[in-house]
């Protein structure tokens, strides 16, 4: 990740675009090479995709970097979510002349099954009209050399045939290929359907109407400029500079979620009181977390964390007294609170009965005295719990509600008018400082908003749980039922 205020490169940006459990089309020659380079890394840390290479040597560059890899009958079949690529060139309107990796007709093939393409480009690309950097590729079979160079001449263009070390080039195809001079053209499109009617040809360097983005950079590929074709930025792209990658851990069932969570919790603690002389911890409310707070205070677990250490907040709360059922700090008073050796003073309870915006800033100032955080800025808590709704919020950050633009604030007051309700709860800018982010869900009621979360088109005010953004990464446990509908690449599989 980027320190803040620092440029991105064109790869770096590229990786923001890249969603846990897609799958991706992985482009050839030097740009693309850096970005699979990128991948790779965030591979190694946990982000789960799969990709279909566009070349030989991208597709050994992607086994070294531990990217799990797809057949193209499978892509073919699942299609590709995201398609990464260098360009020769690009114009206005986002046309493109690629091929001087020489594999432009693989690249075609696959960028043709994604539903976003992105293209990154070094300096010195950018055309007003596609040509004016004189070489188009033309890819063709062998035996119709002569006939292709014959017909290319004629359209006006000056084909050179590739050669590598001193004899005529072979694609990945076993095609040959053809550099022809040509000048600028003002109708790029017309220019290639005459090519493309020439037997023999079976591609072109021409990428016709094929990117929704270039990424520009400079000579050291930091990013210039981001080009985007109108509309193309609201498909649900991300636009923020990258954070860590997401990090999924499947289990069998709401049991074992239990355990895997506690054994997290108990590093996490140890860690924090090592390093800092204590544990700050914000619950969640709802049944999974209850397994959890239960099996932390059952004699197997409790002695496992120095209980006196912990410094114990709320996410969020219902506006209810701390005796109504309804209570999250109810329900953690009895599964945990109340059997394990926590200091009473140590726990910080949202008063749900309150008047909830007199509460919320009571609460901070409660946060303020016993959370360090830089002036002006958001405390750092160890561990932030949170579960995920079946209409994907999290906390108490409900769809379409005005805590979601709250950016200043650590706690809002939240009003939910479609649960006729109000509620209080800590904010994005306080959850995304955190240390660590843990999600929970479990049950065949999740699988959906897992779904529209992990792998949706981006929209935070229709699902919340997407502006969860820490910048070490979210940590997902699901249970096998809520992964039921995870796409092959975030279940782990993939083909050789």
């Amino acid at each position: 990740m980027n320190s803040p205020g620092a440029i991105p490169t064109i790869f770096e940006r590229a990786l923001d675009f890249v969603k846990p459990g897609q799958w991706l089309g992985l482009g050839s020659g030097k740009a693309s090479t850096a970005f699979v380079k990128a991948l790779g890394a965030r591979v190694r840390n946990g982000l789960q995709v799969v990709g279909l290479p566009t070349s030989v040597e991208t597709e050994t560059l992607a086994r070294a970097e531990g990217i799990p890899l797809i057949s193209l009958e499978k892509a073919v079949e699942h299609g590709l979510d995201l398609h990464v690529d260098g360009a020769d060139e690009f114009s206005p309107a986002l046309d493109l002349i690629k091929g001087n990796g020489r594999c432009d007709l693989r690249e075609k093939v696959v960028a043709s099954l994604a539903r976003q393409r992105i293209f990154l480009v070094g300096p010195g690309k950018r055309v007003n009209r596609l040509g004016e950097r004189g070489n188009l590729p033309v890819d063709l079979v062998p035996h119709a050399l002569p006939l292709v160079r014959r017909e290319l001449e004629k359209l006006g263009l000056r084909p050179k045939l590739w050669l590598r070390d001193g004899q005529p080039g072979l694609t990945d195809d076993g095609n040959h290929i053809f550099d022809c001079g040509l000048e600028p053209q003002d109708k790029p499109a017309d220019l290639e359907r005459l090519i493309r009617a020439i037997p023999g040809v079976v591609s072109t360097g021409f990428f016709i109407g094929m990117a929704e983005c270039v990424l520009e950079g400079d000579a050291e590929f930091r990013l210039i400029r981001e080009h985007w074709l109108p509309g193309a930025a609201d498909v649900g792209v991300k636009k923020e500079i990258s954070m860590a990658p997401t990090r999924v851990k499947i289990v069998t069932d709401a049991d074992a979620l239990a355990r895997a969570a506690a054994a997290r919790v108990v590093e996490l603690a140890a860690q924090a009181i090592a390093e800092r002389g204590r544990f700050s911890i914000a619950l969640s409310g709802g049944s999974t977390p209850k397994k959890l707070f239960e099996l932390l205070a059952s004699p197997e677990w409790a002695n496992r964390v120095d209980w006196e250490k912990v410094l114990v907040f709320f996410g969020d709360e219902r506006s209810v007294g701390p005796d109504d059922p309804a209570s999250n700090y109810r329900m953690a008073r009895l599964a945990m609170l109340d059997h394990v050796p926590v200091k009473k003073d140590h726990v910080f309870r949202m008063r749900g009965e309150c008047d909830l915006a007199e509460e919320a800033v009571r609460y901070q100032r409660d946060m303020e005295l016993f959370l360090p955080h830089p002036k002006g800025g958001f405390p750092q808590l160890d561990l932030v719990l949170l579960g995920l709704g079946t209409d994907a919020h999290t906390a108490s950050l409900f769809p379409h509600t005005r805590a979601l633009e709250e950016q200043r604030a650590w706690v809002a007051a939240n009003d939910v008018p479609q649960l006729s309700t109000r509620r209080i709860t800590l904010t994005y800018p306080v959850i995304n400082h955190a240390r660590e982010v843990l999600f929970l869900a479990a049950g065949a009621d999740k699988v959906k908003p897992l779904d529209w979360v992990l792998s949706g088109p981006e929209n935070m005010r229709e699902y919340p749980a997407q502006g969860i953004r820490p910048a070490t990464g979210a940590h997902w446990m699901v249970d096998a039922a809520a992964a039921a509908g995870f796409p092959l690449a975030m279940r782990g599989g993939g083909e050789g």
